[in-house]
């Protein structure tokens, strides 16, 4: 429910601005050679677009990483929890700023292109996604496990601890 609430929220920016749901990073994975023509599919104004939201995404990544981290701070019960959450959050954060950079200089430079950059971003891409993949399995867990310690009055095999 997580994941698909942020991606909702940045799909609805892409939406306000008029913006086909075709990017880029919106693709689960692509080959370096389909970027430019997925540049050149977008136009000018498209393109234009386009920069205005990887400018906006780079304001959106931190804010998403802050909210999974608190959302694992409240949720957690143990130390390692946090830690799985936290590192799956920042990885994912690393990929997507890369991706996203990545993009911004791609857009700035067309119609050139520069392969290296778009063979770092198409690797970026699905490896964030992986990423954010991984913090959704990781938060369910921990919300589950929050909610099975605290519902469960005869517990299998768990020796009872308590802490709030």
């Amino acid at each position: 429910m997580l994941l698909g609430l942020t991606t909702l929220l940045f799909n609805v920016v892409l939406f306000a601005l008029g913006f086909p749901l075709r990017t880029i990073d919106g693709r689960l994975f692509y080959e370096p050679r389909e970027i430019g023509a997925l540049l050149w599919k977008l136009g000018d104004a498209g393109r234009a677009r386009y920069l205005l939201v990887a400018r906006l995404d780079l304001l959106f990544i931190p804010l998403y990483t802050s909210f999974f981290v608190l959302l694992a701070r409240h949720w957690a019960k143990s130390r390692m929890g946090l830690l799985v959450v936290c590192f799956l959050a920042a990885t994912m954060a690393l990929f997507d700023y890369g991706e996203t950079l990545g993009v911004r200089y791609l857009l700035e430079l067309f119609p050139a292109a520069d392969k290296p950059v778009e063979l770092l971003v198409s690797r970026c891409t699905p490896l964030k996604w992986s990423a954010l993949f991984g913090v959704g399995i990781a938060l369910v867990a921990l919300w589950r496990a929050r909610g099975a310690g605290a519902g469960a009055g005869s517990g299998a095999g768990a020796g009872a601890g308590s802490g709030a």
